[in-house]
């Protein structure tokens, strides 16, 4: 439990979160052990502080007893002095509506990714249970993966660079040559953000941006790219409908295969997609009702956040410790109220239609567990009303360590119960 924790907040930098998932996701006694509750938080506390030197160390080549360590979150495109979050992450008080709509939708599809990933699970150990097929399932995986990112990519149109992409951080200009001369250079300005890939000068491919990233980037670009400049509508709608579902079939139909990987980031990946997608209806929404200022406020980081914490409490019923995660990950502290009602509901309705994830994964694999069981008010009443010494009874029907079949046969014939304490007799003992 402790090397969980500890390794999930180093890598998210996110210290509690980090203990929170170990605990209510992992561990054995959730919030049973204080002296392990402790153990974790200073684990997660010298992990993340040991990163912070480490990119300290990265960045100035050296370190110094003087250096100041930076905030690097792990879902930040910007940083927080670029981004200014106070004013990126806001939400009208109607938009709680909403996101509980959202999260109703997220445990939907979360049950949904769980049925069929375990159908499809079930399905790969009889086709690859040996080694050798294993390893050709990971390179296929690897290739059809490739493949059809690549595709997509390059049979999707250019979208022209933001008329204001000189006002984006990390924009350079870049002195270009024209085509078979070495005159006429231009300056054009260049932001690592667009990739242009194959598409022509002024203009970037908003799918290669998306399919050709690690989904932790894409993650990022999705959530952030364009809340400095206020205009977030880099990416289409199609772009977004088809990385959400690349990720989420990707998910159902390879996760729990021979290659290395997990479902984290990729869920929150599809989810930051999810809610790009719920602020533009609801922007066409308020628009079509001829609210305009109302639309024009509506913040897509705040949607995106939002979305991936809803679907992955969706799939993995994650609640407190997501929350926390994506509070820590995002810099998203103003959107604490809406993003525990969210998940609330995402883990609401995915309990009401389904198992989750890790669950799922303990029924199919066989692991002794003791489910939590919901306690009956009637239960409540008299576990808490009622002594040990009232409900025991002082006449036990005990077992002899080597029993004969008639002494079990007239045990069982006489009591209701099927379980006996084993007693030695006196004369047992002394023989002994």
């Amino acid at each position: 439990t402790i090397g969980i924790a500890a390794g999930i907040a180093t890598i998210f930098t996110a210290p509690i979160g980090g203990v929170l998932i170990a605990f209510e996701d992992c561990g054995s006694f959730y919030l049973g052990s204080t002296k392990m509750f402790w153990q974790c938080f200073l684990a997660t506390c010298s992990g993340v502080f040991v990163n912070q030197l480490l990119n300290l160390t990265l960045e100035h080549g050296d370190i110094t007893f003087f250096d100041t360590t930076k905030d690097h979150r792990a879902f930040g495109l910007y940083t927080d002095l670029e981004a200014m979050y106070s004013n990126v992450y806001k939400f009208s008080w109607w938009e709680v509506i909403s996101f509980a709509v959202m999260g109703v939708v997220a445990g939907l599809a979360g049950s949904l990714f769980v049925y069929l990933h375990m159908v499809v699970h079930k399905t790969r150990w009889r086709w690859f249970g040996v080694p050798w097929k294993r390893v050709i399932e990971a390179l296929a995986v690897a290739v059809v993966t490739a493949g059809v990112a690549m595709a997509i990519t390059s049979l999707s149109p250019c979208s022209p660079l933001p008329d204001n992409i000189a006002d984006y951080p990390m924009t350079r200009n870049t002195t270009v040559a024209a085509p078979g001369s070495g005159q006429n250079a231009t300056e054009v300005p260049r932001n690592p953000n667009f990739n242009r890939l194959w598409c022509p000068e002024g203009s970037y491919s908003s799918f290669g941006t998306l399919f050709l990233n690690p989904a932790g980037i894409s993650l990022k670009e999705v959530t952030h790219l364009g809340e400095t400049v206020d205009s977030q509508d880099q990416f289409s709608t199609v772009a977004l409908v088809a990385y959400m579902l690349f990720i989420y079939i990707g998910l159902i139909l390879t996760y729990g295969s021979a290659v290395s990987g997990g479902t984290m980031v990729p869920l929150l990946a599809a989810g930051s997609c999810y809610g790009r997608l719920c602020a533009k209806a609801m922007k066409q929404i308020l628009l079509s009702m001829g609210q305009e200022s109302a639309a024009n406020g509506l913040s897509y980081s705040t949607y995106a956040v939002i979305g991936a914490a809803s679907l992955q409490s969706g799939a993995s019923r994650m609640t407190m410790s997501i929350a926390v995660l994506v509070l820590e990950t995002f810099g998203a502290l103003e959107l604490t109220i809406p993003l525990m009602i969210t998940i609330f509901f995402a883990k609401a309705v995915g309990d009401l239609t389904g198992t989750g994830l890790y669950d799922a994964y303990i029924a199919l694999k066989g692991v002794p567990y003791l489910p939590e069981d919901e306690i009956s008010y009637e239960q409540k009443m008299i576990s808490e009303k009622l002594d040990v010494q009232e409900v025991m009874t002082s006449n036990l029907v005990c077992l002899p360590p080597v029993p004969t079949i008639g002494q079990v046969v007239q045990v069982l014939k006489t009591c209701k119960h099927n379980a006996f304490p084993v007693l030695e007799s006196e004369g047992e003992e002394e023989e002994e």
